[in-house]
């Protein structure tokens, strides 16, 4: 079954992604995301990361460092960024009405996983993110 095939690839793969295995699934970027945020909620729960609102009606997968809009419009790079380092689970409310800035996200992943983690993660993305021109902001 290919779609099988897919998910133990996935499931190998486990983020930080390096170039050397950007080519596994490159054109099946919903399906990645569907995979992360399921181990995303196993780890951290059913609870928003900004309000902290338990079991909202809506979990949210949102890329919080580099945006999903700034990133090459090329499968073979664009899933880089879905990466625990750069997903943060968000409520419906907060994921519409506030959105914290790439700043606040950046520090977020740093005090989850470490300053060096995020950057290294950061500096493996095949292309110049805006992310890595100021992480203050």
């Amino acid at each position: 079954m290919k779609t099988q095939t897919n998910w133990q690839n996935l499931r190998k793969l486990r983020t930080p992604m390096t170039p050397q295995n950007y080519h596994v699934v490159p054109d099946h970027i919903p399906i990645w995301r569907r995979f992360l945020k399921r181990q995303l909620l196993q780890e951290r729960g059913r609870v928003c990361e900004e309000c902290g609102k338990e079991n909202p009606d809506a979990i949210h997968l949102h890329e919080g460092i580099v945006k999903r809009n700034e990133v090459p419009r090329n499968a073979a790079i664009g899933w880089a960024i879905h990466s625990e380092y750069n997903s943060f689970l968000l409520c419906g409310n907060c994921h519409l009405t506030k959105p914290l800035t790439r700043g606040r996200y950046y520090w977020k992943a740093c005090q989850r996983y470490s300053k060096v983690e995020v950057d290294e993660w950061l500096a493996s993305l095949p292309f110049k993110s805006p992310a890595l021109l100021g992480r203050t902001g």
